[in-house]
């Protein structure tokens, strides 16, 4: 039986059983990677529609060498990789509770590797478009009507966990970006390396340090409820054929011979 195609990884707070909305849980394992263990995945089933894996990103003590997801999401046959991550809301316009999904990204981690292919010169690809187009769209599409504001932007990378300060957020302001975030970067990249469609739903959990502080009134807790009823339509939106150019981009460096066509013999396998 195919698995599932569509890997979601949940970087929010929330609530006991509310991926219940999923399907229930119906397997959960953990993948060997050249560079580690990866999980524990769990596999959830709706008995009226299409799987999904989940390898959730909060309540863990360590995390997980992002090269190793993205290459355990290729070797379960996943197409799709969607992140939902708690996102700190830089510019003005963004409140609490709304709901990010960015047109680009700035990378400003400087702790994390860079490639899959750091032995090879096989790495050096096109940036552009930065997310998947056609996940995004999706998504956009999804996520209308949720009654809380929808935004794009500009995505900004860092390698945490400490916050930024002021003058940072400033800056990073400047620099033109919307939001800050700890995950997607640099797994986004390696998705590209990997063919993999990668798109990023966020949700703006907390606001910038250059920002005055706000009292919270439930709009994130609101928010993350409301996007959890839209998650099965996504989850079966995101699960049919893609048909954008994300399962080429390494097309020309296979012609070239530089990679071989079976995507497996890119690394050595783990031991």
């Amino acid at each position: 039986m195919e698995g599932p195609r569509v890997l979601l990884l949940p970087a929010v707070l929330l609530p006991p059983r509310s991926l219940d909305v999923l399907g229930p849980v119906v397997e959960e394992f953990t993948l060997n990677t050249p560079w580690g263990e990866v999980g524990p995945f769990a596999r959830r089933q709706p008995p009226d529609g299409p799987g999904v894996y989940i390898l959730p990103y909060s309540g863990y003590p360590t995390r997980v060498d992002p090269r190793s997801t993205m290459w355990a999401a290729k070797s379960l046959g996943v197409r799709r990789v969607l992140i939902w991550e708690r996102l700190v809301g830089l510019d003005e316009t963004l409140a609490l509770g709304d709901i990010v999904v960015p047109d680009d990204y700035i990378d400003w981690t400087r702790r994390l590797p860079t490639t899959l292919f750091e032995d090879r010169g096989v790495g050096y690809l096109s940036q552009v478009p930065p997310f998947c187009p056609e996940t995004h769209a999706i998504l956009r599409r999804e996520l209308e009507g949720t009654g809380r504001p929808l935004h794009g932007g500009i995505y900004l990378g860092v390698d945490g966990p400490r916050r930024e300060t002021p003058a940072e957020a400033r800056m990073y302001l400047r620099w033109g970006a919307h939001v800050l975030g700890m995950n997607v970067i640099p797994e986004v990249v390696f998705a590209k390396e990997l063919e993999l469609c990668y798109g990023l739903l966020g949700t703006v959990s907390e606001l910038g340090a250059q920002r005055p502080p706000v009292t919270p009134r439930g709009e994130v807790r609101e928010t993350l409820r409301r996007v959890l009823e839209r998650l099965p339509t996504i989850v079966r939106a995101l699960s049919g054929t893609p048909t954008c150019t994300c399962g080429q981009t390494q097309a020309l460096t296979k012609a070239k011979g530089l990679l071989p066509e079976d995507w497996r013999q890119w690394r050595p396998a783990a031991s």
